[in-house]
């Protein structure tokens, strides 16, 4: 009994160590980020989109659309509601929920938003390029989008690329 007893507390403190080390370095763990570029660039950003987005509106609110990833904090800095039902990119496979993807093209294909971000792309976006490469451009970008939108804005640069985009 004894030794059931110390094999699962010497699991417990293996455990919270583990869990506990990095922090205890000042790093937080998001996708292998450094805590400072979290804190700093992640909040910043969409403060600055949002900024951009208030000078060159061409209406009265700003109505935009972020895709690529979950919601990183655009549309609050914003102000702005989104206008589809799918602005969001949890981690479901397209093939598991394809209207997902799909509305968020049909968006940009109709121009429903003035402004659109496009952040580096998830394993859901990635997965749904890799099987439909005729909707790319060579550089990953959607051609649809390029087609209704140009780009005003960017930020960062291959695995966190931002792209601030207006409609043409």
């Amino acid at each position: 009994k004894w030794k059931d007893t110390r094999i699962k507390i010497g699991f417990i403190t293996f455990f919270l160590i583990a869990v506990s080390l990095p922090f205890a370095f000042g790093t937080q763990l998001d996708n292998g980020l450094p805590h400072e570029y979290l804190t700093s660039n992640r909040q910043e950003l969409p403060k600055q989109f949002a900024q951009l987005m208030e000078a060159k509106k061409a209406q009265a609110e700003i109505s935009m659309m972020q895709i690529g990833s979950i919601d990183r904090g655009f549309y609050l800095a914003a102000g702005a509601i989104p206008p589809i039902r799918y602005f969001d990119n949890p981690n479901i496979s397209y093939e598991s929920y394809p209207k997902m993807i799909d509305s968020q093209i049909q968006a940009i294909k109709e121009s429903k938003t003035e402004f659109v971000i496009v952040t580096s792309f998830n394993g859901v976006f990635l997965d749904f390029a890799k099987k439909h490469p005729e909707q790319f451009t060579e550089e990953g970008m959607l051609k649809v989008l390029l087609e209704n939108y140009h780009i005003i804005e960017s930020q960062g640069k291959g695995f966190r690329a931002y792209y601030l985009m207006q409609r043409k």
